[in-house]
């Protein structure tokens, strides 16, 4: 029996030691080794898989989120690793480190990221970031719905401080839902797939040439921010005046109903705006570092998020159904269709 308990006790300092040692060379094999069957889940590339993107490209009408990710759920546990449980997140409810819905934007962040549907902490538990205090939490909340609020405000009124208050507003909520920074994969993981991080990727490329800012570059972080309005306003300030005026009520209402189609909205304005900078460099009136940054943005929330995925399938779906009408000159249906393989191409890469 003490020959066993050492045998044991050796095996787990074994797998301590192997779970900490670099990605590089033969350790990588030994390191998923003791990886278990959600941590692979959650770390598996689903973008870089032929398999899964030709599967969820078959299915039509394109799904909501929280389909998509028992869609996701269901072939992983079929076709990569029969052992995985896929009600794991049902099963562990009471031990998630971010805020629960109770404290607003958070209860959305967690619809959106495929990669923790139960709004826990990302592969590696504390390497993940270091968890703040529910009070922390609270107050940062607090400061980030009231800084949204300032964000429209800002865009009418004072433009020049719109992108330091929307940067300011997604540190807040990365610090709030990842906790504090961690120089570890398994944060980055985690942070790389939450829509406020893709909102400073968004913001970066024009940063080079703030000349092409319009109206239009603040509407995808403005259709973020009003989802996030609205729940702040209906758990923080629900007896306020502005929340008893009918049509405000009603607007929040809708917000709070319909917070993944409105996401996913987002996502398809996000590709407006690529064609629009392509269309004015054509022109001669664009820069083609910004196009080559901002479709590096696109290509990276491409293979982060599933909302950006439906709709690049949905708009494709609309053009194909256009290209593909016996009307349709065939050049056009030419030039679409080598577009769609350089998109699909650059997307893999």
């Amino acid at each position: 029996r003490s020959t066993q308990s050492r045998s044991s006790a050796a095996s787990d300092v074994y797998k301590r030691q192997v779970s900490t040692q670099s990605t590089w060379g033969p350790f990588v094999f030994k390191k998923i080794e003791v990886m278990s069957s959600v941590e692979r889940y959650l770390s598996y590339n689903f973008g870089a898989d032929p398999r899964w993107n030709e599967y969820i490209q078959g299915v039509y009408p394109p799904q909501p989120i929280d389909k998509v990710e028992k869609l996701k759920r269901k072939w992983y546990q079929k076709t990569i690793d029969p052992s995985f449980d896929i009600n794991y997140d049902q099963r562990n409810e009471g031990t998630a480190s971010e805020p629960r819905p109770s404290t607003g934007q958070s209860s959305d962040a967690s619809r959106q990221e495929p990669s923790a549907p139960s709004g826990g902490a990302a592969p590696g538990g504390s390497s993940a970031g270091r968890p703040l205090s529910t009070p922390t939490k609270e107050k940062i909340y607090v400061i980030e719905g009231y800084l949204k609020i300032g964000f429209f405000a800002s865009v009418l009124l004072a433009r020049g401080m719109t992108d330091i208050i929307a940067f300011v507003i997604c540190v807040l909520a990365l610090l709030r839902q990842c906790g504090i920074p961690q120089f570890s994969k398994a944060y980055a993981q985690r942070v790389f797939r939450i829509e406020f991080m893709h909102n400073i990727w968004y913001m970066l490329p024009f940063v080079l040439a703030p000349q092409m800012k319009s109206l239009l570059y603040y509407l995808p972080l403005g259709i973020h921010f009003w989802i996030g309005v609205a729940e702040f306003i209906n758990l923080k300030m629900p007896t306020s005046r502005i929340y008893q005026i009918a049509k405000v009520r009603q607007a929040i209402d809708f917000t709070r109903g319909y917070k993944g189609f409105l996401t996913k909205e987002k996502c398809k304005m996000e590709i407006y705006i690529f064609i629009m900078l392509a269309v004015t460099a054509v022109l001669g009136q664009g820069s083609i570092g910004l196009i080559l940054l901002y479709g590096n943005f696109l290509r990276f929330k491409y293979n982060m998020n599933e909302n950006s995925q439906a709709a690049f399938r949905e708009l494709d779906y609309w053009v194909s159904s256009k290209t593909n009408s016996p009307s349709c000159p065939a050049i056009i249906r030419t030039i679409y269709e080598k577009i769609r393989g350089a998109c699909s191409w650059v997307a893999s890469r």
